[in-house]
């Protein structure tokens, strides 16, 4: 299958679109969508204000913004998207088979993700 084929999507906001129809057929799908599940319960675990993990993350974060922004009117985006991608992977072919010798993955914030491949993540505003 051609790369363009290996993605899951799980934002409320497309239901419909969820795993390319042709992965959806193979494991590799199903284990797509349980790693991404399993990667969203973490990240709302260990970010939760309800949780001591959380409790902490949120101070330090707000105390990060108001070191480097002052105290007044800080909005910190309270939305951010983990994505699993593609890091380094090295494989060897040969005429009727192929080994894997290495296949890691990155975890990475959407908006991380977006700014690496210079995708702007937000549309430019006009003063008209």
């Amino acid at each position: 299958m051609p790369n363009e084929k290996f993605w899951v999507n799980l934002r409320p906001d497309s239901p419909d679109n969820i795993l390319d129809p042709d992965l959806e057929k193979t494991d590799i799908g199903r284990i797509f969508l349980e790693a991404d599940v399993q990667l969203k319960k973490d990240t709302a675990g260990m970010t939760s204000p309800q949780t001591p993990e959380g409790k902490a993350y949120w101070d330090k974060l707000y105390q990060k913004a108001g070191e480097l922004f002052g105290t007044e009117n800080i909005t910190i985006p309270t939305l951010t998207r983990p994505w699993i991608v593609p890091n380094e992977i090295i494989i060897r072919e040969a005429p009727d088979s192929a080994y894997i010798y290495k296949a890691t993955l990155k975890v990475m914030l959407e908006e991380d993700y977006l700014s690496s491949w210079h995708i702007p993540t937000k549309l430019p505003t006009s003063n008209f």
